[in-house]
C-alpha cells in the first residue's frame, strides 16, 4: 500500500507506519469554502486553493472537484483519479466508505458533512496531530526546496535598495 504526501511523492516508511498503526483505510481530507482552507490537502495531493474538494488518500486516491477544476487538478496532482463534486457527494461517499475507518483532520472537516458521514457508520479518527508530525519531518527533497528559498531570498533581499519606498522597490 502505498500513501501520498508531499505532491504526491512517498516519504519515509517510517512515517506511512503512523497512518497504518491506526489501521486507516483511508485519510480523508475536505476544502469547503476560502479562508478556512485545509493545508494538508496540499501537502497530500499537489492541489492548492481548491474549494469544494475532497481527498481520499490511500490504497485507491481519490480527488472529488468542481467539474470546472478537473482538467487542472489532473495537471496538478500525481493522483489521477479525479472525480467531480457532484450534487449527493457526500450521500455516496457515506455509501462507499461504509463500516470503513477513515482518518479526518478534525481542525478542517466541517461538521454537517461530518454528522452525514457518521450516519453511515463509518469511524473517523482525528488524524491531526499525526499529520503534522508526520510534516515536521522534512526528506531531502524538502530540505533541498527550503534551501534553495533560503538562498534565493538572501539574494533577492542583498539586492533591495533600503532606501526606496516598497511601491519603488515593487516598481523595480
Amino acid at each position: 500500500a502505498e500513501i501520498y504526501l508531499m505532491y504526491g511523492k512517498i516519504q519515509t516508511k517510517k512515517q506511512y507506519e503512523k497512518l497504518e498503526e491506526k489501521n486507516l483505510d483511508y485519510l480523508l481530507l475536505v476544502n469547503m469554502d476560502l479562508p478556512q482552507l485545509d493545508p494538508n490537502l496540499y501537502y497530500f495531493t499537489g492541489l492548492d486553493g481548491y474549494e469544494h474538494t475532497i481527498a481520499l488518500i490511500g490504497k485507491n486516491p481519490a480527488i472529488y472537484v468542481p467539474g470546472f477544476e478537473i482538467d487542472r487538478a489532473k495537471k496538478e496532482s500525481s493522483i489521477k483519479n479525479i472525480k467531480n463534486t457532484k450534487p449527493g457527494l457526500t450521500k455516496n461517499l457515506g455509501k462507499k466508505l461504509k463500516g470503513l475507518r477513515i482518518g479526518i483532520n478534525g481542525d478542517f472537516i466541517p461538521i454537517n458533512f461530518y454528522n452525514k458521514l457518521r450516519k453511515n457508520k463509518i469511524k473517523m479518527v482525528d488524524m491531526g496531530e499525526t499529520i503534522k508530525d508526520l510534516r515536521v519531518v522534512k526528506n531531502k527533497e524538502e530540505l533541498a526546496f527550503l534551501q534553495k528559498a533560503i538562498k534565493e531570498t538572501k539574494q533577492i533581499l542583498k539586492n533591495i535598495d533600503t532606501k526606496k519606498s516598497e511601491m519603488q522597490i515593487a516598481a523595480d
